[in-house]
């Protein structure tokens, strides 16, 4: 399931590692994957998931974020909420 996204400018991305914890701690809970699209964001996140023993892989999409954001457009759809 998508746990969370959060967009970061490009300043922002040697903080990702750190956001990433507070947004674990903040949750209470702990995936035990994650998935990145782009190289960089696998080798900066890379030593973080390998201390909290998580998986981390790159994809090309990610098929499930397609999936719900697809389903979303349907529901608002049928509810006759357009953009």
């Amino acid at each position: 399931f998508v746990f969370g996204i959060e967009a970061l400018s490009p300043e922002d991305r040697a903080e990702a590692p750190l956001k990433l914890c507070r947004f674990f701690e903040k949750a209470g809970f702990l995936p035990t994957q994650l998935a990145v699209i782009k190289e960089e964001i696998l080798e900066m996140l890379s030593p973080l998931a390998q201390g909290l023993g998580l998986k981390v892989r790159r994809v090309k999409r990610w098929k499930k974020l397609d999936k719900a954001k697809l389903s979303l457009f349907e529901t608002f759809k049928q509810r006759g909420i357009g953009f």
